[in-house]
Formats: C-alpha cells, sequence, structure tokens
C-alpha cells in the first residue's frame, strides 16, 4: 500500500512538472494574430469611425524607415537631453475615443509623445522589451494600467486629469516625474514587487502606494501633496512590505498614513515638510537604518490612527476611553527611540523622549484625577518637577543652572539672616550714601562689612548644597534650618544632575 501511495505521488509530481514545462514553452511560442508599426499603431488610436478603439493581441515593432523619432533618445533621461526644444518637433496628436490596449507587445526604446487621451486609457498585459516611456502626454480621463510588464516604465512631464492607476506593474522601475495628477495615483503592487521612483510630481487628492506582495523600493522625492477635503490622506505600504522607502524633499499638505507599514532595510525621510496629521499605527521600522530628524514630526504631526475617524497625538485628551489608543502611540515612540539610540542621533532622542515623558505625565496626572492616591499624586508632580529641572534627564546643563539658582537664592537667604559676627545694616549704608561727604569711613565699613557677608552667605550656601558640612563657618538661628532644608535639597538635586549627566554620556 505504501509502494502505491509512493507511486502515485511520483507520477503526480511528473506530471505537474511536464505540464508546467508545456506552458512556459507555450509562453516561449507565443504570437500574436499581427504586427504593426508605431505609426500605424498612432493612426489606430486616431481613427474616429468607432466609439472606442480596441486593440490585442498585437505586436509593434518600430519601423526603421517611419518609427525613428518614436526611438530617439528612449532610454536616456531628462538631464541628458534638452527634450523641451525636442518635444517641439514631434506632431500634437489628439485622440478624442476610449482607449483599449489588450495583450500588446511593444518593441524596445519605444516613446509616446505630445499625445492627448480625452476618454478612458484601459491598457492591460502590455509587454514592453525593455522601455517605454510616455512624454508630454496629457490624460482627460481614467487611466488605468494592469499587468504589464516592461524594464523601465516611465510617465514624464505629464498631465492627469483624473484618477491615475497602476496595479501589477511588472518593472525594473517605474518612473513618474514632472507629472501633475489632479485626482491623486493609486498603485497597487499584487504580483511583484515595487519599485518606483516618484519625483516632483504636484499631487491633489488621495494617493496610494500599496505593495501586497511585499519587497521593493519606493522613493518619492520633490513631490507636493495637496487636498481641499481633511478625509484624504497619501497611503504608503499598509498592505504589505518595502525593502526601502525613502522621501526627500517632498511637501505633505496632507495626511501621510505610514499605518501598518513594513519596512525591512532602509528608512529615510530628508528635508520634507509635513503640516498635517501623520498616522504611524504599528509600523514596523529597520531599527538600525532609519534616518528621519524627530524636529520633521514632532507636536501634533506625529500620531496614530485606531481607525478612519479616529485620530491620536501629543496634543489629544487622555481619557479612560482612549487608553488604547495612548498605549499605541507610545509603542511608536518607542520604536522610534530605539531607531536614533542604534543610529546615534541624539539630539532627535532627546527631542521624541521628552515629548514622549510630557504624554505620560500627563497620563499621570489623569490617574492621579481618577484614582487620588498618595503614590499616583507623587508620581505625577516627579514628572513635572523632572520636566523643570533637566528635561526628564535629557538636559544636564539645565540641571547645573537651576542648581545655581538654587544656591544663589538660599544664599540671599543667608545674607538676610546672618550667622556670625557684626551684620550689615542696610539703613547706615544707605544714610552714608546720601551723605558721602561726611560719612566716607561709616560708608566704606558698611560696604566691606556687606561684602564679607555676602561672601560668607554664598560659600555656607555652597557648603550645605554639597553637603560637604560648613567648617568653621556657623549657621545659626534661622539660618540652620535653611541649611538643613538646602542640604536635602542639594543632596536630592545633585543626583538628579550627576544621573542625568551620566545618562548622556553613555548614551
Amino acid at each position: 500500500m505504501n509502494k502505491m501511495k509512493r507511486l502515485t505521488i511520483y507520477t503526480t509530481l511528473i506530471f505537474n512538472i511536464l505540464h508546467i514545462c508545456s506552458l512556459n514553452a507555450q509562453e516561449d511560442k507565443k504570437t500574436y494574430a499581427r504586427t504593426i508599426s508605431i505609426s500605424q499603431f498612432i493612426k489606430e488610436l486616431q481613427d474616429t469611425s468607432k466609439v472606442s478603439v480596441v486593440i490585442r493581441n498585437t505586436n509593434i515593432e518600430a519601423d526603421p524607415l517611419t518609427d525613428k523619432i518614436y526611438t530617439y533618445g528612449a532610454e536616456n533621461n531628462n538631464s541628458i537631453l534638452n527634450w523641451d526644444s525636442i518635444l517641439q518637433t514631434y506632431p500634437k496628436i489628439a485622440i478624442n475615443r476610449e482607449v483599449n490596449l489588450l495583450d500588446i507587445r511593444v518593441g524596445p526604446r519605444t516613446i509616446l509623445p505630445n499625445m492627448t487621451f480625452k476618454k478612458s486609457v484601459h491598457i492591460e498585459r502590455f509587454e514592453v522589451f525593455n522601455d517605454l516611456s510616455f512624454r508630454n502626454c496629457v490624460f482627460e480621463d481614467l487611466v488605468y494600467c494592469v499587468n504589464t510588464s516592461a524594464y523601465f516604465f516611465r510617465f514624464l512631464n505629464c498631465q492627469f486629469n483624473y484618477y491615475f492607476n497602476l496595479e501589477s506593474i511588472g518593472a525594473e522601475e517605474i518612473i513618474i516625474e514632472d507629472c501633475t495628477m489632479k485626482q491623486g495615483i493609486n498603485v497597487y503592487q499584487n504580483d511583484e514587487p515595487l519599485n518606483m521612483s516618484f519625483g516632483n510630481n504636484k499631487v491633489n487628492g488621495s494617493s496610494f502606494f500599496q505593495s501586497v506582495k511585499g519587497g521593493g523600493r519606493l522613493l518619492i522625492y520633490g513631490s507636493t501633496f495637496t487636498s481641499k477635503r481633511r478625509d484624504r490622506a497619501i497611503t504608503i505600504g499598509s498592505l504589505g512590505s518595502l525593502d526601502r522607502l525613502s522621501l526627500i524633499q517632498d511637501t505633505f499638505l496632507m495626511p501621510l498614513n505610514l499605518a501598518g507599514s513594513i519596512i525591512k532595510d532602509n528608512f529615510m525621510v530628508n528635508k520634507c515638510s509635513f503640516t498635517d496629521r501623520n498616522a504611524f499605527t504599528n509600523i514596523n521600522l529597520p531599527e538600525s537604518n532609519t534616518y528621519a530628524r524627530w524636529d520633521l514630526f514632532k507636536n501634533e504631526k506625529f500620531g496614530v490612527a485606531i481607525n478612519d475617524s479616529t485620530y491620536y497625538n501629543a496634543k489629544s485628551v487622555i481619557s479612560t476611553e482612549r487608553e488604547d489608543e495612548y498605549y499605541a502611540l507610545i509603542k511608536v515612540y518607542s520604536q522610534f527611540l530605539r531607531a536614533y539610540k542604534n543610529n546615534g542621533d541624539q539630539e532627535s532622542y532627546n527631542a521624541c523622549y521628552i515629548e514622549m515623558k510630557d504624554i505620560q505625565t500627563r497620563k499621570a496626572a489623569f490617574n492621579f484625577q481618577k484614582d487620588r492616591t498618595l503614590n499616583n499624586y507623587f508620581d505625577w508632580k516627579l514628572n513635572r518637577f523632572l520636566k523643570i529641572f533637566c528635561d526628564y534627564g535629557t538636559n544636564p546643563v539645565k540641571a547645573l543652572i537651576m542648581s545655581v539658582w538654587v544656591i544663589i537664592t538660599f544664599g540671599l537667604l543667608y545674607f538676610i539672616f546672618p550667622s556670625e559676627g557684626t551684620a550689615f545694616q542696610p539703613k547706615l549704608f544707605w544714610n552714608a550714601l546720601n551723605n558721602y561727604k561726611s560719612r566716607k569711613t561709616q560708608l566704606k565699613t558698611q560696604s566691606k562689612t556687606g561684602l564679607k557677608q555676602m561672601l560668607n552667605a554664598m560659600a555656607l550656601s555652597m557648603n550645605a548644597f554639597v553637603t560637604l558640612g560648613y567648617g568653621d563657618m556657623p549657621a545659626r538661628g534661622i539660618a540652620r534650618y535653611l541649611a538643613v532644608f538646602e542640604g536635602l535639597t542639594g543632596w536630592f538635586l545633585l543626583s538628579i544632575f550627576s544621573s542625568s549627566l551620566i545618562s548622556q554620556i553613555l548614551q
């Protein structure tokens, strides 16, 4: 029986292998119903005899005699050729009907320039041998491109007046540059990793960049995202993962939604402007390769979104009903803190930590209002004191300055309540100052006495603060009690200062 099972398994496996090989062989021998030149292809697009044009199962090859302008420089980018002058040599082509391109193969390095599509464009199962570029084209209606393969797939200096959708594009790189999109862009990669360079574009409306299969790289640079509606957002990677995500010199005038994004190898945000609330709920960052300065996200620009209608950030009200959102936000702060620590960005680490501790201080105040115990009270007040004294241990210089002010304050109190010898008499000093000519000696004596008393007071204050003992400087009367209080204060503040300093050194 076992032998029969093994024989059945082996037979099935061999059959599947032969079937796959057969399918591959059929794919390699794939033929098309016809072959036309690029000029013929454009002529068919312009034909107005029908409401819509459907071109399918067609191989488009450049004719060396008639199609040279449609292959010239296709492999080059804008920095190599002066396309502003080159495009003037191309005819302007208007296509006034719906376009449906199905099962099409396009020859190498093809350019389609100066074309205006008045109606919708549907491209499906488009196979490009090497490069395909749309340059200086206008799309008045919906553009939907699905299951297209190319080495480079480009849209350069184009205008999209309605939705622009790309789905399952198998390309070494999708390049979209210097374009205007009035209804946003939707990119869904179901079967292939997302490899896209999206640069210097102006986008209005919601946009999606999703890689369901996972992997790939997304570079967005020099682009501006805007929307008049508050419920619009730019969503990146929430359905899958990316290997690399880079946002460079972009302006986001609408929310950026990275909720649920998984970025495996590298995450970079550089010189971007964020002017709205951005969601980082459950984001997964490469903590050793995250480069995103905290000043880009601080305050209300950084938060979490539990659902489409709920947003929570550093300014939100803490309540029992919002505790899940509070902990989700703290989780994201903690992840950024680990990334800053691993990358040695001490400035961003401190700023992020202070903002997180501010939220936790507000949570401590809420806990005390909810449960008025002594422990909750001290937890709240200690956090507030640490913010004032040393920014939660991130600023030892501030702690040192505060300590100096404490020493000076107590020194003035010791001066007012002297402990030894002949005390300075302010009334005699002012009388002598007002009658300087007749009371020079008295003025001199009071000045020396006052200076000596002030120096002794400051010395006593410093001794008491650092708890070194008084030596031959006695503390009598009210000064004795002040010294005891200052000693306790100094011990406490110096302990915090030392911890803050050591913490910064170890960071």
